[in-house]
């Protein structure tokens, strides 16, 4: 069965807005509103992402709004949505602070002054920026769903022409935006975009192969359409994924110019044989998480598997920490084989994965990779890993939740670009 993709926030948006209304603790009812809701979007012509399937992942979004920065929920949430936080009146507080503080700004600017008590604003974002960011998530978050509904189907015929007439149309849309307003964003995230553009490029140039009259039926065909739905499916919601975080990012400069909380550099390490991650705290002291999955194994043996990761000097699935720990992913073993042995190999390697099922353990497990020798007839494929990390933290990042996905083999350990 396939993982459900991450909802987008805008979907999220759309959850947490019924909840508030009908209740955070009915999904039932929740799923029933949102369908209506998200069919009259698509009828409008304005949305097309598709609504979570199990009522699990539901309760599990309505649950994610305290996952989000506060500053986040303040200036992106309408009001009513706030009392599905569990520090409801902290929020309240905070919208009530900066009501205050927007009020002297403006009462300093007709005087002709300015507060000693207030700090300027850093490089943040104006608002010409805000309507960008809004205008081209709003853009790529709708090619992304029109997308999945052209190669969702297992079905080799054409699909109605008015969604293949809607990509078009959307695409042109984002990639004005950009051309409009590039000069006004940052230039890794103008790059992400555009790295999106070229992919979603390449996954309509797939699907239109796949459906065109002139293709061979069978396999020739089923090879064209899996290539448009992978990208589609996998592909297009990583690029996503890093587009929202560097935006993420881009907010927060604005709306915290003030309060420094945690914020993260985290870069693969090999030394020796040990393999980890070294994430840097260049923000105030936090408590932090990490949880990995093993999307591919060149064995096929761990695929799939989920767990906490190990904090070196947190010494455990948590650690807090204001400047430097690491996240001890795996260590190469190699061993001598015995002395019968010697004659088809030189020795045997495997990796050992550092693995925790749950908080509160005193040591890590290890997970072996099945063996492999230099025999020049060795017919076993080389151990090696595709691991998605997520890191969290109380209080939250700023930059929103860290995600990324790092090759790991006998070789080395470094990060998957998103193209």
């Amino acid at each position: 069965m396939s993982k459900e993709k991450r909802p987008s926030f805008e979907l999220r948006k759309i959850i947490w807005d019924i909840a508030a209304t009908v209740g955070k603790d009915k999904p039932t009812e929740i799923q029933r509103q949102l369908d209506i809701e998200l069919e009259k979007r698509r009828q409008a012509g304005k949305f097309f992402e598709n609504a979570p399937k199990s009522l699990q992942t539901i309760t599990s979004i309505v649950k994610g709004i305290n996952e989000l920065d506060p500053e986040i929920v303040v200036t992106k949430l309408r009001s009513h949505v706030w009392k599905l936080r569990d520090d409801y009146e902290i929020i309240k507080q905070l919208a009530e602070e900066k009501k205050q503080i927007s009020g002297q700004n403006i009462q300093n600017q007709d005087q002709g002054t300015t507060s000693q008590n207030l700090q300027p604003q850093p490089h943040g974002i104006s608002d010409r920026q805000s309507e960008i960011l809004s205008r081209l998530n709003k853009y790529l978050n709708d090619i992304e769903g029109i997308a999945q509904i052209m190669t969702g189907s297992a079905v080799f015929n054409h699909p109605k022409e008015d969604y293949r007439e809607l990509f078009q149309r959307t695409l042109k849309l984002a990639q004005e935006e950009l051309v409009n307003g590039r000069l006004f964003l940052p230039i890794d995230l103008v790059k992400t975009v555009e790295a999106f553009f070229q992919k979603i490029t390449e996954m309509n140039l797939e699907f239109e192969t796949a459906i065109d009259v002139h293709t061979p039926d069978g396999p020739e065909r089923a090879k064209y359409w899996d290539k448009a739905r992978t990208i589609a499916f996998q592909e297009i919601p990583r690029i996503l994924d890093r587009i929202e975080g560097q935006a993420r990012t881009i907010i927060a400069d604005k709306v915290k110019p003030t309060v420094l909380g945690p914020s993260i550099e985290v870069t693969p390490r090999r030394d020796s044989d040990d393999y980890y991650l070294e994430v840097k705290n260049n923000g105030n002291l936090a408590e932090f998480e990490a949880q990995i999955e093993i999307m591919k194994d060149a064995t096929g043996y761990h695929k799939g598997k989920l767990y906490l990761g190990w904090w070196e000097f947190g010494q455990g699935s948590r650690s807090t920490f204001g400047n430097v720990d690491k996240i001890k992913i795996a260590r190469l073993e190699t061993t001598i084989p015995p002395r019968g042995v010697q004659a088809i190999a030189d020795f045997f390697m495997k990796l050992q994965l550092y693995y925790m099922y749950k908080s509160g353990v005193e040591k890590p497990y290890l997970w072996d990779s099945t063996s492999w020798t230099t025999s020049e007839n060795n017919a076993i494929p080389k151990p090696g890993y595709i691991l998605k990390v997520i890191i969290t933290s109380n209080p939250p990042l700023r930059e929103g939740k860290f995600i990324r996905e790092y090759k790991l083999d006998f070789e080395g350990f470094s990060e998957i670009a998103i193209i």
